[in-house]
């Protein structure tokens, strides 16, 4: 029988393979690469990538190695090559040519330190960068927030679920179409191929994983509202800026052109000197069981639905530019000990004008969303700002309706998110515009004579 020998490369390629099975992705980054973020464009690829993406790492540092001990690009490629499966082949052998390092999201290319990793594409042509979102809690709002938007999304890919209950997020992951569930928070914001987290958790929760999510190097898109007070609100907007990382407030209606038109016409000077703008959020919840009536998690009207009103009449108020409004007045309508049920506050502009705001859970106002401005001319208001399309204006000349598109507000939400960390460009609801949020809310509970919401 025929002995055969294995040749010295060969031999020191398969043994370089077997070790750097052993390693993370993070321990190739002495080497010039940074082999982390394969973008396919299906949620089928997706552990197909991950598989790939590893190989690819361990296939190059045997690559360079071989070079190293004196074989030629084009030896070390041929041998490579040969360990590689004939339909990954072709993959692999362009990766090892190529002559620029791959730069992982938010770099600079540098210079040829190494080649590019493959992308794998369910397309034709140049693939774009993808964001890979992952959330926490299989909270209801998670579906129409992000999953339904980013069906639609070429630069968004949802990929990990993780919740408190794991069976729970099994269930959530196959009835929405998540192709994996971490075993807990930690394992989640602890996974590489993760760029940012949807955080839709309790409020009491919001600023706890969020300053975890950037400890862990990942941009995060956050329920409103940002956190359970003012002052735990500060607290992650410094970590944020020390970061560096996006930190979005989901404020969705924000992002719509509605609210971007509502503006306009405020500061138009259209309407006149203004003297008055007024928001509310009135929906019925009787189920008195939901974490909403929880105090424990910074539960309440106000948070939930009131953070809305506030921030409208913020926007239409002028805060960014003429001052913060000072509240005057606020009244609760109670369900238990702390917990409101309804809220109602009137507040005062720097600039003189006033602010209303309405927001109940369970009332008479039973279901009333709007927000209204007015001036010495004229006079603006939209019923359901967070998703009409319509603008109603009465003033000397008349009146007239204006419509914007009817694209969903959190296709616009998402698609700023988007932005915001692949290109840079700024959002409309930063940690700064949160504290200044949070800031009214607390005075808001303290003139209504209850005590502020706790982080968990």
């Amino acid at each position: 029988m025929r002995r055969t020998t294995t040749p010295p490369l060969l031999a020191v390629s398969n043994r370089l393979l077997v070790a750097g099975q052993q390693h993370r992705a993070s321990r190739f980054a002495p080497l010039g690469v940074v082999p982390n973020r394969l973008m396919p464009c299906s949620l089928a690829y997706r552990e197909q990538v991950r598989v790939f993406n590893r190989r690819y790492a361990e296939i190059l540092i045997a690559h360079r190695t071989l070079q190293g001990f004196g074989a030629s690009g084009l030896m070390a490629t041929a041998i490579i090559a040969d360990l590689v499966p004939l339909r990954e082949r072709g993959k692999f052998q362009g990766a090892l040519s190529e002559p620029r390092v791959h730069v992982g999201h938010g770099a600079q290319p540098g210079p040829a330190a190494g080649p590019t990793p493959p992308r794998i594409s369910c397309q034709d042509g140049p693939m774009s960068d993808q964001l890979l979102i992952g959330i926490l809690g299989a909270a209801q709002i998670s579906a129409k927030a992000l999953l339904v938007p980013a069906s639609t999304s070429s630069e968004v890919e949802v990929t990990t679920i993780a919740a408190r209950d794991p069976q729970r997020a099994r269930e959530y992951a196959a009835k929405h179409g998540i192709p994996r569930v971490a075993a807990s928070y930690e394992e989640l914001l602890a996974d590489p191929d993760i760029d940012a987290i949807y955080n839709p958790l309790p409020n009491g929760l919001h600023g706890r994983w969020t300053l975890a999510a950037l400890a862990a190097g990942k941009h995060v898109l956050c329920e409103k509202p940002f956190t359970a007070n003012a002052d735990e609100a500060r607290v992650v907007a410094d970590a944020a800026e020390r970061s560096g990382l996006v930190v979005m407030e989901a404020f969705h209606y924000r992002y719509h052109p509605l609210a971007q038109r509502m503006q306009e016409i405020v500061e138009s000077g259209e309407l006149g000197k203004l003297q008055a703008v007024e928001a509310s959020f009135c929906f019925p919840l009787p189920k008195f069981s939901d974490i909403r009536y929880n105090f424990d998690l910074a539960g309440g009207a106000l948070m939930d639905a009131g953070c809305y009103a506030v921030h409208m009449i913020r926007l239409l108020g002028g805060a960014e530019a003429g001052g913060e409004p000072e509240v005057v007045r606020a009244e609760a309508k109670l369900r238990g000990a702390n917990i409101d049920r309804a809220m109602r506050a009137d507040l005062r502009f720097p600039a003189g004008h006033t602010g209303r705001i309405r927001c109940s859970m369970w009332s008479s106002d039973v279901f009333k969303i709007s927000a209204r401005a007015v001036g010495e001319r004229g006079e603006l208001s939209v019923f359901n700002p967070l998703t009409g399309n319509r603008i109603s204006m009465r003033g000397k000349e008349g009146k007239r309706v204006e419509r914007v598109s009817k694209r969903a507000t959190y296709a616009y939400q998402l698609d700023a998110f988007a932005a915001a960390v692949l290109r840079g460009e700024p959002v409309l609801t930063p940690p700064a515009d949160s504290i200044a949020n949070m800031t009214v809310i607390d005075a808001i509970y303290t003139s209504a004579g209850l005590p502020l919401r706790q982080p968990v």
